[in-house]
């Protein structure tokens, strides 16, 4: 690691220690500094789990994966895709404009398609992502016996580091994230898998599953098969929204069900969940995303030290980048902010990138923003409060 690099990780480190420093002082005067928010990209769960897959792994499709789906090989046939052994992570992104397109416009629709054909070929390739990620990494059901996420019986040294920074942070919180003196601990995510819920089940000794104590921007009327009114309680925690949607996400006749529980393949294919698929366009029209979107845009607004982990703010994101930018609108949201950047990527690329998403870094100097070039995983071990 070269030199700058080492700087800007140490540098972040001392501030993240010294917010926290404050944090842990019972000082009025600090309360603006006491919403802290986890945005969470793909290295985040791959800090928890390495064998969490990247978007080039788990977004790539085989010819013979394909022919498994039969509605889905019918729309690539019409569309003159069916001459290629497969398809990779451009690829898809490209597949999946071209499908939400021909929705969107049935004038220039292919003549052998129709809404009801795309709809199934899209259902088919979420079933399939889920499929995917269950072939690639553990998804880590919930254990209906103890209505925990279950966690390895030793953790290994990295996720040793990330349990003990979130149980210091949770500390600070107080009795619940409501209290005028403690922490307020917010967590958004593009992924679709349990990390989160699974690090937050594991901390101290709660005697509530974690699900009944997240606000998840929407009200399920079951989860795991249960009524929500069995279970909910009126003040939550922490907020944790999805902003791609989750394997849990699934919509019946009532409304939505939050489904943790292990779904045989034939369950899933009936019933794929919501999720958002990687496309050059993304398309957010779903009733689930009008619903959580605003419920993301009051956490950012609310939002005073930002930490994003592991996502890299790409191009074809520019509605999650737009929700992002939420956090500091104009000049005077921006003022005494913090934005910490944990990922590997260097520094000038999500320097970059961050100014695209706040222009008052460069007239104001806020939000304050903090490059760790590294892993999560080593942040969490250095930044440790205690």
């Amino acid at each position: 690691m070269d030199k700058a690099a080492l700087d800007e990780r140490q540098t972040a480190v001392a501030a993240f220690r010294d917010i926290a420093e404050q944090l842990s002082q019972d000082d009025e005067s600090l309360a603006a500094l006491r919403t802290m928010t986890f945005w969470g990209g793909a290295g985040f769960s791959k800090a928890w789990n390495p064998q969490s897959p990247t978007e080039g792994t788990l977004f790539s499709i085989s010819r013979a994966e394909i022919e498994t789906f039969k509605n889905l090989s019918h729309v690539l046939k019409a569309l003159g895709w069916d001459e290629n052994d497969g398809i990779g992570f451009e690829g898809f992104k490209t597949l999946q404009y071209v499908i939400d397109m021909q929705l969107k416009y049935p004038d220039i629709r292919n003549r052998y398609l129709d809404e009801q054909s795309l709809v199934l070929s899209i259902q088919e390739i979420r079933t399939f992502i889920q499929n995917r990620f269950r072939s690639l990494c553990d998804l880590n059901n919930i254990d209906m016996e103890t209505s925990k996420f279950p966690t390895p019986p030793v953790l290994s040294e990295n996720q040793q580091a990330i349990h003990k920074f979130f149980e210091d942070l949770t500390g600070l919180c107080g009795g619940r994230s409501s209290d005028n003196d403690g922490l307020i601990l917010n967590f958004i995510t593009t992924n679709y898998d349990f990390t989160i819920e699974t690090i937050l089940d594991n901390l101290g000794a709660a005697d509530r599953p974690i699900y009944r104590r997240l606000y998840r921007g929407i009200t399920p009327h079951l989860v795991c098969g249960r009524s929500i009114w069995d279970q909910r309680r009126s003040v939550f925690d922490h907020n944790l929204i999805k902003l791609n949607g989750g394997f849990e996400i699934l919509r019946d006749r009532e409304g939505y069900h939050f489904e943790y529980r292990n779904r045989p393949p034939e369950a899933v294919r009936n019933n794929p969940p919501i999720l958002i698929l990687p496309s050059r366009e993304q398309d957010y029209t779903d009733p689930y995303f009008k619903e959580i979107f605003p419920k993301a845009v009051r956490v950012l607004r609310e939002t005073r030290i930002l930490v994003i982990v592991g996502y890299s703010m790409p191009r074809e994101d520019a509605l999650v980048r737009f929700v992002l930018r939420q956090l500091a609108e104009s000049g005077e949201d921006a003022r005494g902010k913090h934005i910490f950047c944990i990922d590997l990527k260097g520094s000038p690329i999500l320097d970059t990138r961050l100014r695209w998403t706040f222009n008052s870094i460069d007239r104001m100097g806020w939000p304050k923003v903090f490059y760790y070039p590294g892993k999560f995983e080593d942040f969490c071990a250095e930044a440790r409060l205690t």
